[in-house]
């Protein structure tokens, strides 16, 4: 029941999937663009077909497997977008 909530709320998955990531990695020291990024990505992730970020959020998204779940490709690299395209 839990997975479907989240289902039929993309954007909070993302939200909830990145804080949980950020709180769980011991090394990770929050900072006021951490929240900016959780609201972007919140917006993008489960709407977009390629989103590109940072190579840190993009390794969170990956370990969350939230953006495989809601089928959005994440690059690290805006070089790697021509070849994903």
């Amino acid at each position: 029941m839990t997975r479907a909530v989240f289902d039929a709320m993309p954007s909070f998955d993302v939200a909830v999937s990145l804080k949980a990531s950020y709180h769980s990695d011991g090394n990770h020291r929050w900072t006021t663009n951490d929240i900016h990024d959780i609201d972007a990505l919140g917006s993008t992730v489960p709407y977009c077909d390629i989103v590109v970020t940072d190579k840190a959020v993009a390794s969170h998204l990956r370990r969350t497997g939230v953006a495989e779940r809601l089928g959005t490709i994440v690059l690290s690299s805006l070089s790697d977008l021509a070849a994903t395209l």
